[in-house]
């Protein structure tokens, strides 16, 4: 028993340090709440377990805490679940961003090109270049105009690169994060684990001492019944000395 209590000592001190690190994103939660904020966290900390909650805030920094509980308590407490869908709305307010971003850029380009709408699709780019190659009145003008129509294409590729790489950043982003809360998930899996088998071992040392205590009051009940036979053998001797 002492060698499998200690055994199990280093894993259960490191879950605690691991916990007690993880006790930061929930107390800035309690600091930073706003009027009204101790009512909501005592609420949600009634629906959500605050090692899943802490994980959260931890993966997601930069998101509301009462978005991150809120998600949370509609997951019903499942790590998993809230990891995907704040992934989600993580990634749609990003593309949103991205959306507003690049249609800044693009009204940019066509204030500077004039009142001309940028081609969205292969399509209009082929209708734009030769739009602008039948305007063209000699060589010269129509070299001016491949070169601004090869210059807007250019941004406008640019532009689409850029978004693509910033979505592609992000979906890395998710991996890490879903490769680090399957970590957690395995880790947490391992510790039940070792607690399964030892409240395993503490059920099977109890049915044994629990098997010697029915052995001890066996041997117990056979010694005081030969003592007793013991004893009225002697008082018979002492009751007729002389029969013999």
């Amino acid at each position: 028993m002492s060698l499998r209590v200690a055994g199990h000592t280093r894993p259960k001190r490191l879950f605690e340090e691991a916990e007690a690190n993880r006790d930061s994103p929930i107390k800035r939660l309690k600091q930073h709440s706003p009027c009204g904020g101790s009512h909501f966290i005592s609420e949600a900390f009634r629906q959500v377990s605050p090692s899943a909650l802490s994980t959260l805030l931890t993966l997601y920094p930069n998101m509301e805490s009462q978005t991150v509980v809120s998600v949370l308590a509609d997951c019903g407490d499942n790590i998993e679940a809230a990891i995907k869908r704040l992934g989600e709305m993580r990634l749609q307010e990003d593309v949103k961003l991205e959306q507003s971003m690049t249609s800044g850029k693009i009204n940019a380009t066509v204030a500077s090109h004039g009142d001309d709408a940028t081609p969205l699709t292969q399509e209009e780019w082929v209708e734009k270049l030769v739009q602008e190659m039948s305007a063209a009145r000699d060589v010269n003008e129509a070299r001016a105009r491949a070169h601004r129509f090869l210059h807007s294409f250019g941004d406008f590729v640019n532009q689409d690169k850029a978004t693509l790489q910033g979505r592609i950043q992000e979906l890395q982003k998710e991996s890490l994060i879903l490769k680090r809360a399957v970590q957690i998930q395995n880790t947490k899996i391992q510790e039940r684990t070792i607690q399964e088998a030892e409240v395993q071992q503490l059920h099977m040392s109890l049915l044994q001492c629990q098997e010697q205590v029915r052995t001890l009051e066996m041997s117990n009940y056979s010694l005081a019944l030969h003592l007793q036979q013991a004893t009225a053998g002697a008082s018979v001797d002492r009751r007729y000395p002389d029969v013999f």
